[in-house]
């Protein structure tokens, strides 16, 4: 579920100074990632991925809410920073969570701005 990717393909993009404020309202901000609709078209996706919800707080740590829907699995506690490289500006996950989810040896990038 958070192998979904964001991304912003401005050429020079730069992270804003208040990226933080931003992403947490200088405390905790929950984020939906999906909409039924994309336009005129209707997404045929499941509960789980419609009712996701992720929330970053400013102290670093990152949960979603599947563990309170039915059916979606456990939730994901991880910390979180920004990063970047080559590539662009990413959100990091870091914990043993995020590395056996996504079965990798090492923490993952999962957004793109």
């Amino acid at each position: 579920m958070l192998g979904i990717i964001i991304s912003c393909f401005e050429k020079d993009f730069k992270l804003p100074e208040n990226a933080n404020e931003l992403l947490t309202n200088n405390s905790r901000k929950t984020w939906k990632l999906a909409k039924r609709f994309n336009g005129d078209y209707k997404m045929n996706m499941g509960d789980c991925f419609l009712s996701y919800r992720v929330t970053y707080s400013s102290k670093r740590n990152t949960t979603d809410n599947n563990s309170k829907n039915k059916d979606c699995g456990a939730s994901m506690e991880a910390r979180w920073n920004f990063h970047t490289n080559e590539n662009g500006h990413f959100i990091k996950l870091e914990g043993e969570n995020v590395k056996k989810a996504f079965n990798k040896k090492k923490d993952i990038s999962i957004s793109r701005f």
